[in-house]
């Protein structure tokens, strides 16, 4: 009985926690525009479905994702090649996802004070408004605020 080769070619994605990784971040800390498309094609989903558990949802998580490759991109020169690539990437993606999360609470948290407190809402400036409450707030101590 002999073995077959599948008629496909199996790609498994380098170890970007090895030795491989190590490589990896050394080229793109480089500027290996090259390497960094491949790992951007390599980890896109797996970091999508990670984030996406975070926050709930596939749109939200592929704009944090894409977000973490443009900082991991633009930071290149910080990549430090004596270490792996794969936990930076899984710590700055969940970095992201948190602040949104956090981002997120607030706003909720002061769209319902609005709501209890009605008055004429700029929606152009709700956002400035909300982050000047909150920090009001978490000066005054206020144990409600997120």
């Amino acid at each position: 009985m002999s073995s077959t080769s599948p008629p496909f070619k199996s790609r498994r994605p380098p170890d970007l926690a090895g030795d491989a990784g190590r490589a990896w971040a050394q080229r793109i800390a480089t500027g290996d525009a090259a390497a960094f498309n491949e790992m951007v094609q390599t980890y896109w989903p797996k970091l999508v479905a990670y984030v996406a558990r975070i926050v709930g949802g596939v749109e939200s998580a592929q704009d944090l994702v894409q977000d973490t490759f443009m900082r991991v991109w633009l930071h290149r020169a910080e990549l430090r090649p004596d270490q792996s690539l794969k936990p930076y990437l899984y710590r700055v993606a969940h970095n992201r996802a948190t602040d949104q999360l956090r981002r997120n609470r607030v706003r909720s948290f002061w769209l319902r004070r609005q709501q209890d407190q009605p008055s004429s809402v700029d929606p152009v400036n709700l956002d400035s408004r909300l982050r000047q409450e909150h920090h009001r707030s978490r000066e005054r101590g206020d144990p409600d605020t997120p």
